[in-house]
């Protein structure tokens, strides 16, 4: 036993006097990371353009006296919708009713004078300087009793469009004179929503439309969404493109109509406009798990040379379980789908197609 283990020292001994001084053993290779990859291809992909927009009134109106008098009532309630025409504030008509009847006298009385002239005038009992003058006082009581009529008919306030009646600006009692505000209406169906495209000219270059251009978008729908991300049923269009860029911001501003029948959206509330109808060209659509979110931005990893290497990328859009890419990676790339926390650039990798992109092949 003893004589074995002398034997067995000295061939430790021996192998390890073979080695040159100095000598490291070599690190082990790591054994490459298996990973799943689905190859990019470009083509252009119908996708969904979202920017922050506000919503505003399609109308606003401030409601004036036409005439002055005693505000007797208030007709509405307020904060309430109302319609074009429905009764708002009623003046004191007494003073206005009045004068229409004096004027409704005069009108009466020219009108018989006027008459009894074109018969005398046949005769030649009258001259046609009388008849004349007849005529001219016809024509201005006529005048002024359409003007009577129309002042009495301006001491009932009537709203002048459809939408939101505001607060009173006075209470019943006052005495008003012409021109002095009552109230407001905010029209609110349509609503408008306004917002800007950050940079036309690639949306030029590189986004295909439906129907129009970008100065008439008529193809686009337009679609809302709120501040949690729920979308609302009000699509709309886009009926207004500017045709300048703002100096002080490089957009352009552009607005949207949207239905609001139900009153679900608001104006002044902010969201989300989701703009469809609209195709970038040679973009990309890879599996949404193939993308990382660092510090120094989103991106994915690319098979090159069986190693990995990660490619900063700009996403478009979302569809189904994918994501659509304009930059970063190339038509053919294999992007890598699984074990992302495995890899680092450089690793090595051991490759295998996904069954999403097999089906797709089928």
């Amino acid at each position: 036993m003893k004589k074995a283990l002398i034997i067995l020292a000295g061939i430790i001994f021996l192998g390890c006097e073979g080695k040159p001084d100095g000598a490291q053993t070599a690190a082990p290779q790591s054994p490459p990371v298996p990973v799943t990859t689905f190859t990019a291809r470009a083509s252009d992909l119908p996708i969904v353009l979202e920017y922050p927009a506000k919503l505003v009134s399609s109308g606003f109106v401030e409601v004036r006296a036409k005439v002055g008098g005693t505000l007797l009532s208030r007709e509405y309630k307020e904060g309430g919708a109302v319609s074009k025409g429905a009764p708002l504030f009623l003046i004191d008509p007494a003073k206005y009713r009045a004068a229409k009847d004096a004027a409704q006298a005069a009108f009466n009385q020219t009108e018989r004078e006027y008459r009894r002239a074109e018969k005398l005038i046949a005769s030649n009992a009258v001259s046609e300087k009388d008849r004349d003058t007849a005529l001219g006082a016809y024509e201005s009581a006529k005048a002024a009793l359409d003007n009577a009529a129309l002042d009495l008919g301006y001491t009932r306030v009537i709203a002048p469009i459809d939408g939101f009646a505001g607060a009173k600006a006075l209470d019943a009692g006052n005495f008003i004179t012409a021109g002095t505000l009552l109230t407001t209406i905010t029209k609110t169906n349509p609503l408008h929503a306004e917002f800007s495209f950050t940079n036309i000219e690639r949306l030029k270059a590189e986004y295909v439309i439906a129907g129009g251009d970008w100065t008439n978008p008529i193809g686009i729908k337009v679609a809302v969404k709120g501040e949690n991300g729920e979308e609302y049923p009000n699509e709309g269009k886009i009926d207004f493109v500017d045709a300048s860029i703002d100096m002080n911001t490089g957009s352009v501003k552009a607005r949207a109509v949207l239905p609001n029948s139900k009153g679900e959206l608001m104006a002044g509330q902010f969201v989300r406009v989701a703009l469809s109808g609209v195709t970038k060209k040679n973009a990309f659509r890879i599996p949404s798990e193939a993308l990382m979110q660092t510090p120094e931005g989103k991106l994915v990893y690319v098979v090159e040379d069986g190693k990995a290497s990660h490619r900063f990328v700009t996403i478009e859009g979302e569809s189904d379980r994918f994501i659509i890419l304009s930059d970063g990676i190339r038509d053919g790339d294999e992007i890598i789908m699984d074990n992302l926390l495995k890899l680092r650039p450089g690793s090595p990798v051991a490759t295998r197609p996904s069954q999403t992109q097999q089906d797709q092949g089928r």
